[in-house]
């Protein structure tokens, strides 16, 4: 990416000092008009944009977030959750097996089950989780909008088994996790990079 950088920066820079060294030959009063055109162009585009981005608007399905899934963002954040090998079972019991390919223990249904009032989606930077604001760049280009929390209960499986033969499942401890929503309502791990 940097390559290209290299490569067009000279043909940008040639293509304003060839506009420059145009505008100079005009008159003072033309002069004018395109500086206050050059200053006032950007504003306004800004002002726009900064609507967008507070309103929470995607422009690729021209949709607001507000008309996305809620409970498809939650959902989503629990697929991530499973899949992600997370610490939803404890590491003392078989660490190499691996639960979130247990669709009987592992899937939504039972991830909610098992934590009642357990997620919820809020719109803004991540409160709770000390890393500090998001960078606005994110903000401004819809990529981060919002977060989805997920306060879940570490389990670990007991050697009993229920009525139905069923494996029964210890509570151990509580434990959240974060993921962040675009503008667009797709639901992502949140990378380091994001923060100031």
């Amino acid at each position: 990416m940097w390559l290209v950088g290299i490569v067009f920066f000279p043909i940008i820079v040639y293509i304003v000092w060839r506009i420059y060294k145009y505008t100079c030959t005009l008159p003072i009063k033309v002069q004018r008009g395109i500086a206050i055109l050059i200053i006032v162009t950007p504003l306004i585009l800004y002002m726009g944009m900064s609507q967008i981005v507070d309103k929470g608007y995607c422009i690729r399905d021209r949709k607001y977030f507000s008309e996305y899934s809620k409970e498809k963002m939650v959902n989503d954040a629990i697929i991530l959750l499973i899949n992600k090998g997370s610490d939803i079972s404890l590491g003392g019991y078989k660490k190499n097996q691996d639960f979130s390919k247990n669709s009987e223990t592992f899937d939504i249904a039972n991830f909610k089950s098992f934590n009642d009032d357990c997620c919820h989606v809020y719109i803004g930077d991540i409160i709770n989780d000390g890393s500090g604001p998001v960078k606005y760049v994110y903000k401004f280009t819809g990529k981060f909008y919002g977060y989805v929390m997920l306060e879940y209960w570490q389990i670990r499986p007991n050697f009993k088994m229920d009525e139905e033969q069923k494996r029964v499942y210890q509570k151990i401890e509580k434990t959240r996790s974060y993921y962040g929503v675009s503008r667009c309502g797709e639901v992502f791990e949140i990378p380091s990079y994001l923060y100031f």
